[in-house]
């Protein structure tokens, strides 16, 4: 079973129980919800829970499997409720919110009544749950307020805080059991749960450790390097967290915390295989959280190795900036100043880290489900080095060599060459987007001559294959015929999952990209792809992006394109009154309230409309304050590539870059005028 049809199949018997549940709705109008919703994908089990487990307890009937899931999933939610009031430090005054927990467990209780009588073993087994879960609540609060030493945190302490906080889903094989008599399997499949609970608060506690050390909050990970309570302090977290980091990952204690979960994991597997339990859908959850945790092994070595590697061969940069002289620079130095920092920490947080499984029917090396693509972030990000190089007079030199070094080491070495958002997946083909970006970043770097070396081959496939009558091109670059047994994989992908067809951001990025390579070469193909552009304007004055959230990025790089070769298009002055029609009145833009990212997009695209710049600049003044107001509380990750599979992607380092690019772009045009 492959991870979709694993949810498809949740989803599917999750819509009988939700629409039971939606019933009972009837009963409490608008008073309550007993319909929270969860906060994952991963915790729409708890919709269905019980139906994990069918193939162990095919005796019981479908009516009482309905009914334990449908109280299965109002008591997961109490729960789910009731965490959210314990992780806010100040409880809201909303009597609805406040009673929420407790109807809903009501509910619950209704429904357990009716199936098991009042002598039932379930309801002390229920009671026992119970407590454990009050009482590890209450346990880890003591650490977490500094009411007990987290000397007092030992592993031990720390798997039973983690099997009781995480253990009243055990109730649900209690009531299994007490409804199919087969009690035989009842402590093999508690047992197997327990150690399930503990490998997945192994694997959060290796993933939120930072929050964690925010909060307080006690992990067996944390309390290997404090005794006490961390301090946390906001004003030096940046360095804190840095140095905490290197004594997880080069001291070995993540490592260790990781081998606890994968024993966990292992041992719950082997507990269903005793019991056959091998054959029920929840093994999938646990086989699942194994690949996570082997995953995160193999990220640890690799990750630990690059960096041991980049430390050696990256070069000393103390780029000392000049005091601001307006409040362009004034945004744009600490955007640059954290830039910087994060190049030298390899840019980590710049990665789009994306799950492409094999049960997924993904086949790329290694034996990791997890991939890291930043060839995409550090093309932007090298070609604004070289932009910013210019407009704020600074030495970014040693940097750029470095990233065009390291970004060489990315491209594909195959027929059609390029480079592909993620290289070491060979179902993803490269792209028009990444070839764009690359064109740029080289001439802009004074090195078009890799520009000729290695964007030449893919350049020739993608305009002999994919350009279209329109004047756009399509993404994907994989030849219309005479394909290897890679690029048809590569094309099949692309109709399953990807999706086909010219994407409008896409063209502008490219065709700008020839537009500073060689225009007059390329002049036939930049036109007709600026009459697409101009051509696929929406009635608002905006361009859509299929990759891409919200309007500005697409507005953004078609503006572009369009005013160095149409200036005194029509379209530019409607793009600019979009934009100055879609500003908030704290002066920054986004479509549900003002962000960094898209006020700096749209900063960007006014100023490809340099025509009119001069009467956009109450505008500019408006976006550039509320930006200058906001950074000061730091850079915020806002929502900006689209995948069509996973999470969207969100860098504050990306949010970062554009803004020290929209302040540098603006200080040139207006700043010492």
């Amino acid at each position: 079973m492959t991870h979709s049809e694993f949810f498809k199949k949740v989803t599917s018997l999750g819509g009988g129980v939700k629409a039971s549940i939606d019933e009972l709705q009837n009963n409490w109008g608008n008073l309550i919800s007993l319909r929270a919703d969860f906060k994952g994908q991963s915790e729409t089990i708890y919709d269905c829970y019980p139906y994990l487990f069918q193939s162990l307890f095919s005796n019981i009937s479908a009516d009482e499997l309905h009914r334990l899931s449908i109280a299965g999933r109002l008591f997961a939610t109490s729960i789910f409720l009731y965490d959210d009031f314990l992780d806010n430090e100040i409880l809201e005054k909303n009597s609805r919110k406040l009673f929420s927990p407790l109807v809903i467990q009501w509910e619950s209780q209704k429904i357990l009544n009716r199936l098991f009588q009042p002598e039932s073993l379930f309801w002390e087994r229920l009671d026992d749950f119970y407590k454990e879960h009050i009482a590890a609540c209450a346990e880890e609060e003591s650490f977490r307020e500094g009411k007990k030493s987290w000397a007092e945190f030992t592993e031990e302490t720390g798997l039973k805080i983690a099997v009781g906080k995480n253990g009243i889903s055990r109730a649900v094989i209690a009531g299994l059991v007490e409804l199919s008599g087969n009690e035989k399997v009842y402590h093999p499949l508690i047992e197997a749960i327990n150690n399930f609970n503990i490998s997945c608060q192994i694997l959060d506690d290796l993933i939120d450790w930072k929050q964690d050390l925010k909060d307080s909050a006690p992990s067996i990970l944390l309390a290997r390097i404090f005794k006490e309570k961390p301090l946390f302090s906001q004003d030096n977290s940046e360095n804190f967290t840095q140095s905490v980091a290197k004594l997880l990952y080069y001291k070995g204690h993540a490592q260790y915390t990781l081998t606890i979960g994968l024993e966990a994991v292992e041992k719950s597997l082997k507990l269903l295989e005793e019991i056959e339990g091998e054959k029920t859908d929840w093994r999938y959850l646990v086989l699942a959280t194994k690949a996570k945790l082997e995953s995160l092994a193999e990220d640890f070595e690799s990750i630990i190795q690059q960096n041991i590697k980049r430390v050696q061969v990256q070069p000393k940069v103390d780029l000392k900036l000049p005091p601001p002289s307006n409040d362009f620079e004034l945004i744009a130095y600490p955007a640059l100043d954290f830039v910087i920092e994060q190049w030298r920490k390899g840019f980590g947080e710049a990665r789009h880290i994306m799950n492409l499984a094999a049960r997924d029917g993904f086949s790329a090396t290694g034996n990791s489900q997890y991939y890291y693509g930043d060839v995409f972030q550090r093309a932007l990000i090298l070609e604004t080095f070289c932009d910013i190089q210019e407009k704020l007079n600074v030495n970014l030199e040693p940097i750029i060599e470095y990233e065009i070094d390291y970004l060489l080491q990315k491209r594909r070495l195959d027929k059609v060459g390029g480079w592909a958002y993620f290289p070491d997946v060979f179902e993803i083909a490269a792209d028009a987007d990444d070839l764009g970006q690359f064109l740029q970043s080289f001439v802009l770097a004074d090195r078009k001559e890799l520009a000729l070396t290695y964007c030449e081959k893919p350049l020739k496939t993608l305009l002999q294959n994919n350009l279209l009558e329109n004047g756009a091109v399509e993404t994907w670059i994989v030849p219309k015929s005479n394909r290897d047994e890679i690029q048809e994989t590569q094309q099949r992908y692309n109709e399953t999952k990807w999706g086909v067809g010219p994407d409008t951001e896409v063209v502008a990025n490219l065709f700008y990209g020839l537009v500073i390579y060689d225009p007059n070469r390329f002049s036939r193909v930049i036109k007709n792809a600026a009459s697409y552009l101009e051509s696929v304007q929406n009635a608002d004055g905006s361009w859509d992006s299929r990759w891409y959230y919200q309007a500005f990025y697409g507005t953004f790089v078609c503006t572009r394109l369009i005013a160095e070769i149409v200036p005194d298009s029509a379209v530019l002055a409607s793009a600019e009154q979009f934009l100055i029609k879609t500003q908030n009145a704290d002066g920054g833009w986004g479509a549900e309230k003002s962000d960094q990212l898209n006020t700096s997009l749209a900063l960007l695209a006014l100023a490809n409309c340099r025509a009119q710049a001069a009467a956009a600049r109450e505008q500019v003044v408006s976006g550039i304050n509320y930006l200058k107001q906001s950074i000061s509380a730091g850079w915020e990750p806002v929502n900006f590539i689209k995948p069509r599979l996973g999470e969207p992607y969100k860098s504050q380092t990306i949010t970062a870059m554009y803004v020290c690019k929209a302040g540098a772009a603006w200080n040139n045009l207006i700043g010492n005028k």
